[in-house]
């Protein structure tokens, strides 16, 4: 349980620079194009930045399976950003945001952020345990079990 903390800790982290770099593009974004867009564009770049450098550095997966499990990791994230997509720009149509003023759409993205952090975590989770069973099947070397 311990190891898990740590492991979540360490993706918070990593989601937290992914979590920026989302921000600043939807932020630009926003201006020019519908907050539905805008959060799609921006939340797949950053979800690409994230599962990038979380295989490796935080899950430790080191397998052949890492380009499937990219493509794995894109299929959920595809629904995830359309889902939450749809989450902001249906949350924007009610006049409660409006006491932020210019700022209406980002104060909705920062309230919808903690539901996919967690979402994304245990995804990840999941995926990273199921590469690295399958690099074991395979003969691979892997080091996710060793932490556990």
């Amino acid at each position: 349980m311990k190891f898990m903390v740590k492991q979540f800790m360490k993706f918070t982290t990593t989601s937290g620079l992914g979590w920026i770099l989302d921000f600043l593009i939807y932020s630009l974004l926003v201006h020019f194009f519908s907050s539905f867009i805008s959060n799609c564009i921006s939340a797949t770049v950053a979800v690409t930045f994230v599962y990038l450098l979380s295989v490796n550095k935080i899950f430790n997966v080191n397998t052949n399976y890492a380009k499937l499990g990219f493509v794995m990791y894109l299929i959920y994230q595809s629904f995830s950003i359309i889902c939450f997509s749809i989450l902001i720009n249906f949350l924007s149509s009610f006049e409660l945001f409006s006491i932020f003023g210019g700022f209406k759409y980002q104060s909705i993205k920062i309230l919808v952020t903690p539901f996919t952090l967690f979402t994304n975590f245990v995804f990840m989770k999941i995926l990273a345990n199921y590469m690295s069973k399958k690099g074991e099947k395979n003969g691979e070397a892997t080091s996710f079990y060793s932490n556990v």
